[in-house]
């Protein structure tokens, strides 16, 4: 399976590589699959940057992190959420791929996170551990719950 992995981040004050993501594309390597890792933190057209690494690499998913829902700074916070879920949104609506999200912010909220942003399927805790799992689920269709946890 081909999986792209998107950074949504784009608050660089300070920048934030996506080491999560780096180890859940060294998993999915590792299990088989094949991974393309696309960070938006200082993309200047986001929704382009997405829709052209869609095209040139056409994954069969699409995987999101979610580090932080928002700044948790008390004078100047701002919510990230909004603008991933306009993001999968429209992944979704141009691309027809199914969307799965997981981060820190994902794992405080798994279900409200999930039903918020509007995704497929949600991983709580460590990806590396859940991805296998969730990616043979997916292919076989036999999914009970969009919620994949840490074996």
């Amino acid at each position: 399976m081909r999986i792209l992995l998107v950074n949504p981040n784009r608050y660089v004050i300070p920048p934030v590589p996506p080491i999560g993501l780096e180890h859940v594309a060294g998993t999915l390597d590792r299990i088989g699959h094949e991974s393309e890792l696309l960070d938006l933190c200082f993309s200047e057209k986001p929704e382009r940057d997405i829709h052209v690494a869609i095209s040139s690499f056409r994954p069969d998913i699409v995987g999101v992190t979610v580090r932080n829902v928002d700044t948790v700074l008390y004078q100047t916070n701002e919510f990230f959420l909004e603008d991933i879920r306009r993001m999968i949104h429209d992944i979704k609506e141009r691309s027809g791929l199914s969307v799965i999200i997981g981060g820190t912010g994902v794992s405080t909220n798994p279900a409200g996170v999930l039903e918020y942003l509007g995704a497929d399927y949600a991983v709580e805790g460590p990806a590396e551990d859940a991805v296998r799992d969730l990616l043979h689920a997916v292919a076989g269709g036999g999914i009970k719950n969009p919620i994949f946890r840490r074996r």
